[in-house]
């Protein structure tokens, strides 16, 4: 199943992804979300939107948010678990734009959550890691 694992920046370069609970477009997920006319990839839009926000609960200055191919459990409230996920699980990373990186550092998460996140394929990690640090 297609996760939706919500990142710090540390998080980003570290050698193994955080044991933390992910969203999925589960079919409890899709009945909370639930939107005439939505389709399977809207509901995962979403999914990835909703761990995005995650990343302030977690003390995060910016949306972070791997995407990955895993088997998980399902927790409550669209929430699922994946007990051994790895990067060579990861099939892209979606990150905040500079415009919107500018929102969620200075606080204003209401306004970046409006945004879309940049996609990046798991095979440029390195780079968006290095770009981040400037």
């Amino acid at each position: 199943m297609r996760i939706y694992l919500p990142l710090l920046k540390p998080e980003l370069a570290a050698q193994a992804l955080p044991n933390r609970p992910a969203l999925a477009a589960t079919e409890q997920f899709q009945k909370l979300y639930y939107q005439d006319g939505y389709e399977e990839e809207d509901y995962e839009f979403l999914a990835m939107l909703a761990a995005g926000a995650m990343c302030q609960e977690l003390g995060g200055d910016m949306r972070i948010v791997a995407a990955a191919d895993a088997d998980v459990q399902e927790l409550e409230g669209g929430l699922v678990q994946a007990p051994e996920v790895g990067w060579g699980d990861v099939v892209s990373i979606h990150v905040d734009d500079e415009d919107t990186r500018r929102l969620t550092e200075t606080g204003r998460w209401e306004e970046a959550l409006d945004e879309a996140l940049q996609w990046y394929d798991i095979s440029e990690r390195e780079r968006l890691i290095a770009s981040l640090k400037r």
